[in-house]
């Protein structure tokens, strides 16, 4: 079974908080319910 961005659901998830690679505790912006923001996305594969 696998999770978000392709991790094995029973292996190291580095992209979730607590204990992920990535994770800093650095907020790096706050939103209004109801907020247009702008997005980047760089999609690498399409597996639809």
């Amino acid at each position: 079974m696998w999770c978000v961005c392709g991790d094995p659901i029973d292996g190291p998830r580095n992209n979730e908080v607590p204990n992920g690679k990535y994770f800093t505790e650095t907020i790096v912006g706050t939103y209004r319910s109801g907020a247009v923001i702008d997005v980047r996305i760089e999609m690498m594969a399409n597996h639809l």
